[in-house]
């Protein structure tokens, strides 16, 4: 019989091998997502001791709720835009596959149907919630009785015969959720996973990679049971200095942990020579150069000299690895205290004074108002540079925070989310590139 590993999404199965670890799908969980599953029924039945190592071994799978693992899919390039590019091709693959087939075969004809586009693919996996599909096994000796059953509410010929690679065999399929999936496999199945997710109903279903039996019957080690993103996967951050890294890192390890591991950053603690927007360019222009394969994304300030450098460094022929954004503007910062020549007036600092402290809780602090002072002109910017007053307090503020305490229930963590979404959209703007390369391979000219 053999033993199966499977990737599956509410014990709708997506993928799997036999006698082998197959594709790795560890990356897409994290060490606190190691689960020992309850006994069922059959295993209580058997009444062996099941709380042995090997057998808690063989009940320990890999699980994260679905729309966690989103989040994950989409900095590895399995973006909607990517996944519609895949169906497409797909599609197009299909329909020439079949009209070779009629002409080669004209008595085996197959009729070409008017096939679903990409949106009314889209539409049909959406309308349905897994949980809510039978799994139990329908094994009947009237085979048209029991395809009727397996098919259970999807029993429209019409809308069935639209769905690409649709064949009517039944070959993978023994429950109207099986039956369902094999309908909606016909992509990669991270893919498959992407488009379930934009049923809100779904987010909250597990998907499981159950490695535990296959480590217990010696088909795998369990040392290949690796979890966390890929190396090949993960992005290097750089900025203009250590405060930048710092406070965007520990921001993901408090708003987004699910993702966390896909970032690492520059060590700047031992003598970092890239400190500064001027040193940042000359570091970019460097790795462009030497055609490093990392992926990497620039972080620059919002003022002056952090948008000068930003200009620069997207002049430069950045290949599709690399990738450069500044801290986004915000309305927050249209009228914003200023210390100048004339007093305190209220500035527009987006461009101009705008360093990562800003989008910090500014109002969590013993200081009646946050301000910027104004500094040096900027001949190429044709304005003034700023920084914000007490920069270190509010910074120190910020990384003594700890989840659970009542600061951290207080504190407003809004701006700094933005600057996360902004950061997780560049990442996937680079492996969305790498993900469509491999889409153009799978489906040549």
């Amino acid at each position: 019989m053999g033993t199966v590993i499977s990737l599956e999404v509410s014990g709708m199965e997506l993928v799997s091998s036999k006698n082998s670890l197959g594709i790795d799908h560890g990356g897409l969980f994290q060490n606190d997502d190691h689960h020992v599953n309850p006994l069922d029924e059959d295993q209580i039945e058997e009444g062996e001791d099941y709380d042995t190592p090997d057998g808690i071994l063989c009940r320990t799978v890999l699980r994260k709720p679905l729309g966690q693992v989103t989040y994950r899919l989409e900095l590895l390039g399995y973006t909607l835009e990517n996944i519609r590019y895949e169906y497409e091709l797909m599609v197009k693959d299909e329909i020439e596959y079949l009209e070779d087939f009629n002409v080669s075969f004209p008595e085996y004809a197959k009729p070409i149907s008017n096939m679903m586009s990409f949106d009314e693919f889209v539409n049909f996996i959406k309308s349905v919630n897994i949980s809510e599909l039978n799994d139990d096994v329908i094994n009947l000796k009237d085979e048209k009785k029991e395809r009727e059953l397996i098919r259970g509410r999807f029993n429209n010929d019409e809308l069935l015969n639209r769905i690409p690679k649709y064949d009517n065999l039944f070959i993978n399929s023994w429950s109207e959720k099986s039956f369902f999936g094999t309908l909606v496999s016909i992509l990669h199945p991270y893919s498959v996973m992407r488009v379930l997710a934009e049923n809100p109903n779904n987010k909250n279903e597990f998907v499981t990679w159950d490695y535990g039996e296959l480590v217990s019957a010696g088909y795998a080690n369990i040392k290949d049971i690796q979890v966390d993103a890929r190396r090949r996967d993960k992005f290097l951050i750089a900025t203009e200095g250590s405060t930048d890294s710092n406070v965007i890192k520990y921001a993901l390890r408090l708003l987004r942990p699910d993702i966390a591991d896909f970032f690492h950053f520059i060590d700047m603690s031992e003598g970092y020579p890239f400190t500064g927007s001027g040193n940042l360019v000359k570091f970019a222009a460097g790795l462009v150069k030497i055609d490093i394969q990392n992926l990497i994304v620039f972080v620059l300030d919002n003022d002056c000299e952090g948008i000068e450098a930003y200009n620069k460094i997207r002049k430069l022929a950045l290949p599709h690895n690399i990738n450069c954004i500044h801290l986004p503007d915000l309305p927050h910062f249209n009228q914003f205290p200023a210390i100048g020549p004339h007093g305190v007036t209220h500035e527009n600092i987006n461009g101009r004074a705008v360093a990562i402290e800003c989008y910090l809780d500014l109002t969590f602090s013993e200081y009646d108002e946050a301000q910027i002072r104004w500094s040096s002109y900027k001949k190429e910017s044709d304005a003034y540079q700023g920084a914000l007053e007490n920069k270190d307090y509010y910074t120190k503020k910020f990384m003594k925070l700890r989840p659970g305490s009542k600061d951290f229930s207080k504190y407003d963590f809004s701006k700094l989310a933005i600057v996360l979404d902004e950061l997780i959209k560049a990442c996937s703007k680079i492996s969305s590139e790498i993900r469509k390369n491999e889409v153009d391979v799978q489906y040549p000219d």
